[in-house]
């Protein structure tokens, strides 16, 4: 197995960004009754409790990567991997292999059953939950924001929350044609992929989904350089001769 398996911690980005001085607290996007704003949150205070071992929140494409360069480097230098790997954010086509080819991560079941994940359940809709936002009605996942992770059950190949808690960054630039032309209906904003190179995948669900958007298919996008509080990431171990492996430069 190449993928962590569970999303980058908060303990996790804490030693980089110790390590390297990396600022990854600006513009940080949050929000407040319906309307997204930047009101000053960060990774390390995203506006609600997190431990170390939640997942690390509110980070931008261009931080995952360069964690992903600092932990290579380290990791390289400790022994603990070859001068021939290098970890990365999974590609779509990777990320779409540990999902399985069912409609959600649990499985075909709607409403999800109970333990399935961290998502917008009944539990969400406390007194700073958008009015216009909806709940998944009948599932309660007990945790209103993030969880730590490892707390609901694993996938088949024994991967937590890659279905919830937090949306992940892949390293694809996002094309329309990834999403279906049912999904693009339901956000019109997905129609627009700016010819190719302008936005970032996102896979996975998080603790703000409901409905369509909990499908294993659906892929959602960002400008890489934003950051937003329901954003993580996942590492992939790459190796030479598994497919790209050299460290991201870019």
């Amino acid at each position: 197995m190449r993928f962590c398996i569970w999303e980058t911690r908060v303990q996790d980005f804490r030693a980089f960004v110790q390590a390297t001085s990396h600022n990854a607290r600006s513009n940080v996007w949050s929000l407040t009754t319906n309307k997204w704003e930047l009101k000053g949150v960060t990774w390390e205070a995203p506006g609600f409790a997190q431990t170390d071992r939640h997942p690390v929140c509110g980070v931008s494409w261009e931080d995952a990567r360069a964690f992903c360069r600092w932990l290579t480097g380290k990791e390289q230098q400790e022994g603990r991997i070859s001068a021939n790997a290098a970890y990365r954010l999974p590609t779509d086509t990777e990320w779409s292999s540990a999902a399985g080819p069912a409609k959600y991560v649990w499985g075909e079941a709607w409403p999800p059953p109970r333990g399935a994940g961290n998502l917008a359940g009944e539990e969400a809709r406390d007194k700073d939950w958008p009015r216009d936002f909806a709940v998944i009605q009948g599932y309660n996942d007990g945790y209103a924001r993030t969880s730590p992770v490892g707390s609901f059950l694993a996938s088949l190949q024994g991967l937590y929350d890659l279905e919830g808690n937090v949306l992940e960054w892949c390293e694809d630039w996002y094309l329309k044609e990834m999403n279906t032309e049912e999904v693009r209906k339901a956000w019109a904003a997905l129609d627009d992929d700016g010819g190719g190179q302008k936005y970032r995948v996102l896979r996975g669900a998080s603790w703000l989904s409901n409905s369509n958007n909990c499908r294993s298919a659906y892929r959602n996008h960002r400008l890489p350089r934003f950051r937003y509080y329901y954003i993580g990431f996942r590492v992939w171990l790459a190796c030479r001769g598994w497919g790209p492996s050299r460290p991201p430069t870019d």
